[in-house]
């Protein structure tokens, strides 16, 4: 995948958080928005996983596989791209959206980040979706609202409009 094939992916990607909802199998209920987004580039494999060991990520493969050879291509790197690959394939797992419009999360992933049945929100950027939990979603509502102000004026002295 070219940076150029990436930077349309970024570009058309859905603008706002998406809400879902997860069952007591682990199967993600994804929003029609994610789903269409998925269709129009053609990504029907997706690898789903944790880098960070805080948060799941949805990878379409195509993605996934170009962060592996990204990694792969600098040397320097090599330790920590075992490391990182390493712990995303522990956690992970290859899956696609069955015709219900569900996506099952890997067991192992469901276990670290205590995902079970509740409500989610998909937030999409840089050609992945995070998945985010509703502690994750308060603690980013808390701390966004905290800074709205004090955003709002510096991002409009830059012209934000």
């Amino acid at each position: 995948m070219s940076l150029q094939d990436l930077n349309s992916i970024v570009q058309n990607a859905p603008p706002g958080l998406l809400k879902g909802s997860l069952d007591k199998q682990g199967r993600m209920q994804v929003p029609v928005e994610a789903i269409s987004f998925l269709k129009e580039f053609g990504f029907t494999k997706l690898f789903i996983t944790s880098v960070d060991g805080k948060t799941a990520k949805i990878y379409p493969i195509e993605v996934w596989r170009r962060n592996q050879a990204l990694l792969a291509s600098v040397p320097q790197h090599a330790e920590l791209a075992k490391r990182l690959s390493f712990f995303a394939r522990a956690h992970g797992g290859e899956e696609a959206i069955d015709t219900a419009g569900r996506l099952l999360l890997p067991l192992e992933l469901r276990a670290l980040l205590k995902l079970e049945k509740q409500s989610v929100w998909l937030e999409f950027h840089q050609g992945a979706a995070t998945i985010l939990t509703q502690k994750d979603y308060d603690a980013r509502m808390g701390l966004s609202t905290e800074h709205l102000t004090t955003d709002l004026a510096v991002a409009e002295s830059l012209g934000f409009v």
